[in-house]
């Protein structure tokens, strides 16, 4: 349950009267020391002397009579839970419809929650506005009574469609009259009509949770999005798009956003969009200079055009831009894929090697820079030689790689072409 709602939560409820900023129009003076008693007042409301800022401006009400002093008093004796004072002072039978609702908020917090009920019926008839309505339906709620505190809040919501009320109302709805449909379409449409307030969007997003509703999540997310783009948001968009499994909507979602370029280049790799993915990788290096984006950048181009026949042009821009990274990082990955291109493409086999073998110094059992040298060695007519390197590849592999497969299968030809020669 929440924690702010309707267990002697009237203070919070009518912010209006008990934790707005005083603001005192005092017009002209009615005795000499006057402003001196409101700075008093002020100054120990400032440093949270609130009993004395009550007594301060009982003395100005008492000497000078101007209604906003009372007020002033009465809202800080609110405050500090000063209810019986609250009492002393308002009569039960008040004509003065404010400083009813002052004795209904002190007979709330004392718990005489049927006096309090009984006085708040008698603002409906007195001057039936929001605020009213809104007490009347707090008492109701006290007294257990949540099919009139709901009615009550209802009348207070028609008035101005509030979207703190319409809050109150939903969850009163879900929470303790079981009308938790009622609730959700309550709060929908509030939304299509008002827009997204955090209260009332929150709100909502609660009930989805409970009813562990994605889509209805995923909305209320997007819509907090678009009313306040946060980083923690975007990652919680995307975190029920990858729990639905929709691929196509995050990409969509995160291509409009830019919110977490790191998660769309994931995405593009995932669903091998590798043009895509050279691109966003070499924004991501040009921002943030880091090399890795850069390897990355190339190795996608190089796998978005992997199908059909590669450009000239393109591989050696795929080339020229692995061995800037490699003389910035000597990343095994990048020096591999780069010997590799050299080797397989013809271009300088001996020195697609020599990258191969620096990358295999840090990880000696890549069953990937294995075959790669295997693969150079048979590029020079070494067969035996690459077939026994071949050999620890398919000792090492256990994942049936189709380009293995071909390089394994090229290998023997090889030994069984030399060997018939002889």
């Amino acid at each position: 349950m929440h924690k702010y709602f309707l267990t002697l939560s009237f203070i919070a409820l009518f912010s209006g009267c008990a934790t707005k900023k005083i603001e005192l129009e005092t017009n002209a003076k009615v005795f000499p020391q006057e402003d001196f008693y409101i700075l008093t007042a002020l100054d120990a409301k400032t440093h949270h002397q609130y009993k004395k800022a009550a007594a301060t401006f009982l003395v100005l009400y008492e000497k000078s009579h101007k209604k906003e002093y009372l007020n002033a008093s009465l809202e800080t004796m609110l405050q500090v839970r000063d209810y019986k004072q609250i009492l002393e002072i308002v009569p039960a039978d008040t004509k003065d419809t404010e400083l009813l609702r002052f004795r209904v908020y002190a007979l709330l917090g004392l718990e005489k929650y049927e006096e309090a009920n009984k006085l708040a019926l008698t603002l409906e008839n007195k001057e039936p506005k929001e605020k009213n309505y809104e007490l009347i339906a707090q008492t109701f709620f006290n007294l257990k009574e949540y099919k009139q505190g709901a009615l009550f809040f209802d009348k207070a919501y028609k008035i101005n469609y509030d979207d703190a009320v319409v809050q109150k109302l939903a969850f009163l709805y879900y929470n303790y009259l079981d009308e938790k449909q009622k609730a959700i379409d309550l709060l929908k449409t509030h939304i299509q009509i008002n827009g997204c307030a955090k209260l009332v969007c929150r709100e909502l997003l609660i009930f989805y949770s409970q009813k562990r509703d994605l889509d209805g999540i995923l909305d209320i997310y997007k819509k907090l999005y678009k009313v306040e783009p946060t980083k923690e948001l975007a990652t919680k968009i995307i975190q029920v798009y990858l729990m639905q499994k929709k691929f196509i909507e995050l990409q969509e979602f995160l291509e409009h956003t830019q919110s977490d370029n790191l998660t769309l280049l994931n995405l593009y790799v995932t669903t091998k969009n590798y043009t895509k993915a050279s691109k966003l990788a070499y924004k991501l290096y040009l921002e943030k200079g880091d090399y890795t984006f850069l390897g990355k950048s190339a190795v996608y181009m190089y796998e978005a055009t992997k199908e059909g026949k590669i450009s000239k042009k393109v591989l050696n821009e795929v080339i020229a831009r692995l061995e800037v990274v490699i003389q910035k990082e000597k990343s095994s990955l990048f020096l591999n894929y780069l010997g590799y291109l050299l080797i397989d493409h013809d271009l300088n086999v001996t020195k697609g090697i020599a990258y191969v073998k620096e990358a295999l110094k840090q990880d000696p059992n890549s069953v990937f820079y294995l075959d790669s040298l295997a693969w150079g060695e048979y590029k020079l007519g070494n067969c035996k030689e690459a077939q026994k390197i071949m050999k620890k590849v398919l000792e090492l592999d256990t994942t049936s790689n189709n380009e293995i497969k071909i390089h394994k299968e090229a290998i023997s030809n090889c030994l069984t072409k030399k060997k018939g020669i002889k």
